[in-house]
């Protein structure tokens, strides 16, 4: 007989659904099929399950309070030569408040004694006998009662009643029971076998009943999770608080807050506490869930959108009679919600905990509860008992991200050729993440030379239905042999151990991963990860280009040092010079010459293009690229290397998918580091050039340039000192926060939202000393337009332009704009300039000639494009830097995720808006409004789209998946659809 969570007496109808069918896998694994099944109970109506009420045909009807249920299972032995077999079991309806259903149970027992291990010729005899009405036949064979159960630790009583009333008092020794539980976590419970109600008759030792559970023991799990997080982890847990549910399950729990916190492992200074949540937590989580629903609605309705996977609906609360009804659920849900705050607040005013244990029976329960510690309690780290894999759904996969869960066991059970329970893994040697594991190496011919038996693996959704798997076995391996129960047991338990066992599991965002200091431990589950999996390689194939073009445009500007490469696009500088550099040395194979360099036409203007501290610069460059691309190319072969043979795929494979890859984090940081580099170096070359401009154009020369160096400084050091200082406070209201993840890595990500902010105040600065500029120039459009007869000057037509945006203008390398930059030096040009503002430069010893005009126009315009592009390039950085922290949250589980969310996207909106408005203004602009638009008074619609759909698509990029997480499974799989046309 077995016992389950009754579906109507409590809320708990899911467990119930997963221990049944995984009773049929394992008595199918058996070689045995269903033959037939009559349950007590019926189906729930949809509608009244959903309003939390039973419906008006349910009412009245409590059959599976008197008769139990009844699965019967046949193997059909002739088609080997052997007779029919029959397998019934019978089915108690369990509750954590008041135990098994009595008369159910009675009669059960009574039915499981009589037909328990009889032949064919006894069948005949048993056929005349009511078991649901008789006492338990009188025996001189020894009569045994397997029962697979109880579900709870709080059924041991009325189980241990039950038993003593079934033979009306205490059974004698011809009747054995063992009881195998594949849920009961509560290491007291194995003292049933002392209990009053069994003891035997004669009052010598314990009662005939024997007691194993497959579940671990709930309170050695968190003293084992606690001494792991501060031996091997290093994490100094102080203050823990165990949030319970009112049972003996949670008692359990919370006895822990009583024992010595020397002997866990933590130290002196380790304090536990204890707070029970209220009972009536399903009403508020319904009531939440209920309001979602509705929001959710009027979103779908307004942009109606198709759901890869079904909704996790965390609105029921069933009707169940295990707890007293709740008689105003609209004014006791608020009353609750509020004592529910009310203890966050005191936890968070009084004695912050590290570590929050989660202890509820409901899935939807721990899932309610964990949000609402993640809201109250962002520096906490949450742990949930019993793993599900509910509590990664996608649904609720960000809150669970980063959540301990302590398995009652392996959600995945193997068993051998004969059909007997085996250990899923055999001992692991290498810990090298790229190293084969011993037991997955060989194929499967030589497994079978080498004696080794080939595994079945059984994935379950819940540790407790993979340990219902494993009662079924184990007890139809029991019957099958001699050994006695206890000896049998201790047996399987020495073979069942598994080397390398996880402390415990970690919530991912691809399913769950084993916590564990050595490689082989951190073992992955995975569930609906085919997204993250698939994209592994091109993420590492990505971060490679990046850390490769890094290191080639260092290379690149080291070479062009005549050539201010530092200004030019990078992609197309570099794509020029490959095809000059090509045809080059094509030339010099045809003719036989060899080609000389050209030298430096102007070393004062060549060295104006040239930032200061180069070499450092470029070297750090190089370093940052060179190490991006390492990390990169490292694990882009490990993870091709695993791919093409799949049983030698290592833990680490998985990492990236699951969002714990330190190595993606490295390179993501990597790469904004060189690109910062970049705009640093030509602010660098900006900032010099307007310093030769204001010596020439300002009457007050030198305090003009004082302040435009105190303002350079206080725009870099303002924002980094008020993001340290934010990062400060955070740790000051919430302290540190504990994970199991490396949390000093995110300390990188505040400087790069402070740098982001730098370079957001910088954009600003440079686009006020770019209008400046422009009112200092624009004095020589009257001179010019009046002594040279130009009256369109300077428009695009006059200058040789082509209208567009100016926040999109680029330097030339080969055609006008650096050989203009490259003939004259900063200071002489803008001398030159000065004698067209006082009209000299047409008249006089300094009068330019037409040719020469023409070269100062196209230096003029060169200069201009100069400052246009640090603006752009600010206007980049200042975006990326909420990008690259936002990307970076989905490859390595962040701190204070709610919040650092938050600060990344509204930077990101802030600079967004800031580039709209440097765009608004640049058309503007005293010299570039007219130099190149048709109008200078007249932004049109197409000319801002040109300019900012770089900015619309790399936003999208980032926003859409936040707003939308389904977009990038609606991706994969339309992808997966179109090949699928092939």
């Amino acid at each position: 007989m077995a016992t389950a969570p009754d579906p109507w007496e409590t809320r708990l109808g899911r467990s119930f659904d997963m221990e049944m069918a995984a009773m049929i896998t394992a008595f199918q694994a058996r070689g045995y099929v269903l033959d037939g099944f009559a349950l007590a109970w019926h189906p729930r109506d949809a509608e009244a399950a959903k309003a939390g009420r039973k419906s008006d045909a349910d009412t009245g009807r409590d059959l599976h309070r008197e008769i139990p249920g009844v699965m019967l299972f046949r193997r059909d032995g002739w088609r080997s030569g052997g007779d029919v077999e029959y397998y019934a079991v019978f089915l108690v309806g369990d509750s954590q408040t008041f135990g098994v259903e009595p008369a159910a149970f009675a009669r059960a027992a009574r039915c499981a004694l009589l037909f328990n291990g009889i032949g064919p010729d006894e069948l005949q005899a048993a056929r005349l006998v009511d078991c649901d009405l008789a006492a338990v036949p009188p025996t001189t064979r020894e009569r045994g009662l397997d029962i697979i159960g109880p579900s709870f630790s709080g059924s041991m009583q009325s189980m241990a009643v039950a038993l003593g009333n079934l033979c009306n008092g205490p059974c004698d020794e011809r009747v054995r029971v063992t009881m195998l539980s594949p849920s009961a976590s509560v290491g007291s419970n194995r003292a049933i076998v002392v209990h009053p109600f069994l003891a035997r008759r004669d009052g010598e030792g314990t009662a005939p009943v024997e007691y194993h559970s497959l579940a671990r023991n709930l309170a050695t799990q968190i003293a084992g999770l606690l001494g792991h997080l501060c031996r091997d982890e290093g994490i100094p847990v102080e203050n823990v608080t165990i949030l319970a549910e009112e049972s003996t399950f949670g008692g359990e729990a919370l006895r822990l807050a009583r024992h010595d916190p020397s002997a866990i492992g933590c130290g002196e200074r380790l304090r536990i506490s204890a707070r029970q949540f209220p009972p009536n937590i399903a009403s508020i989580r319904a009531e939440h869930s209920i309001l979602r629903g509705a929001q959710r609605e009027h979103a779908e309705a307004a942009l109606p959108a198709t759901r890869r996977l079904l909704e996790l609906d965390m609105g029921g609360a069933e009707a169940a009679s295990e707890r007293p009804p709740v008689y105003q659920p609209s004014l006791t849900s608020r009353s609750d919600e509020l004592m529910l705050y009310r203890g966050f607040d005191t936890m968070k005013v009084y004695r912050t905990p590290n570590v929050v244990v989660i202890v509820a029976t409901d899935i939807r329960d721990r899932l309610f509860l964990l949000g609402e510690v993640r809201k109250a309690l962002p520096g906490a780290l949450p742990v949930m008992v019993e793993l599900d894999f509910l509590a990664v759904h996608p649904d609720y996969r960000k809150a669970s991200r980063g959540a301990v869960v302590l398995a009652a066991g392996e959600p995945v059970a193997c068993l051998g050729e004969q059909g007997d329970l085996v250990a899923c893994r055999a001992v692991v040697k290498d810990e090298r993440c790229h190293a084969p594991r011993q037991d997955d190496v060989a194929g499967a011919g030589a497994a079978n030379a080498r004696g080794r038996t080939q595994k079945t693996r059984f994935p379950f959704a819940t540790d407790h239905a993979a340990n219902t798997f494993r009662a079924v076995v184990l007890l139809d391996e029991f019957r099958e042999g001699n050994a006695p129960f206890g000896q049998f047991m201790a047996r399987k338990e020495r073979a069942l151990a598994e080397p390398g066992e996880p402390v415990a599991y970690v919530a991912t965002m691809a399913g769950f991963q084993g916590l564990g200091r050595k490689s082989y431990e951190r073992r992955s589950l995975v569930a609906v990860a085919d997204v993250r999996l698939a994209m592994q390689e091109p993420a590492y194939l990505a971060l490679m280009l990046g850390g490769l073009f890094f290191v080639v445009a260092a290379v690149w500007l080291w070479l062009g040092e005549c050539r201010g490469r530092v200004m030019l696009p990078f992609l197309r500088g570099l794509v020029s010079d490959f095809r000059s550099t090509t045809a080059t040395a094509w030339r010099r194979c045809r003719h036989g010459r060899r080609v000389e360099a050209t030298p430096c036409q102007n070393t004062t203007a060549a060295a104006s293009l040239q930032p200061a501290c180069r070499a450092a610069w470029l070297a750090a460059m190089t370093a940052v690229g060179a190490a991006a691309l390492v990390i990169a190319t490292r694990r882009l072969v490990e993870l091709l290397q695993s791919s093409a043979d799949n049983a030698t795929r290592q833990p680490c494979y998985f990492m990236l998918a699951h969002g714990r890859d330190l190595h993606a984090l490295a390179c993501i940081w990597l790469l904004y580091a060189g690109l910062c580099i970049v705009a640093y170096m030509r602010l660098n070359v900006s900032n010099r050039r307007y310093a030769f401009y204001n010596a020439v154009f300002t009457r007050n020369a030198r305090r003009t340039a004082n302040r435009t160096r105190v303002i350079t400084g206080v725009s870099w050091a303002v924002p980094v000192v008020c993001g340290l200082a934010a990062m400060g406070l955070v740790l000051l209201v919430h302290g540190r926060a504990v994970s199991i993840d490396n949390n000093d890595v995110w300390w990188i990500a505040g400087i790069v939202l402070a740098t982001g902010l730098a370079f957001l105040v910088n954009l600003f600065w440079q686009v006020r000393l770019l209008g400046n500029l422009s009112l200092s120039l624009a004095r020589t459009i009257a001179p010019v337009q009046a002594q040279r007869a130009i009256p369109d000057w300077p428009k695009p037509s006059a200058i040789r332009e082509a209208p567009q945006t100016p926040f999109n203008l680029s330097l030339r390398e080969y055609r006008r704009d650096m050989p203009a930059l490259l003939r004259a030096s900063p200071r002489a040009w803008a001398k030159r300039t000065l004698q067209v503002m006082r009209d000299a430069a047409t008249s006089g010893p300094d009068a330019m000639n037409p040719w020469q005009f023409e070269r100062w126009t196209e230096q003029l315009v060169a200069e201009l494009k100069l400052c246009v592009v640090t603006i752009r390039t600010c206007a980049w950085c200042a975006m990326l830097a909420p990008v690259s922290v936002l990307v970076a949250m989905s490859v390595y589980p962040p701190v204070y995720e709610r919040l650092l969310t938050s600060i990344a996207i509204m930077l990101l909106l802030l600079s967004f808006a800031a580039t709209i408005l440097v765009v608004l203004r640049l058309e503007k602009d005293a010299m570039l409004g007219l130099m190149f638009t048709n109008d200078g008074n007249t932004l049109t619609f197409g000319g801002a789209l040109r300019a900012l759909w770089p900015k619309f698509v790399a936003m999208g990029l980032i926003l859409v998946p936040l707003a939308a997480p389904d977009v990038w499974s609606w991706m994969y799989g339309l992808v997966r659809s179109i090949n699928s046309f092939g």
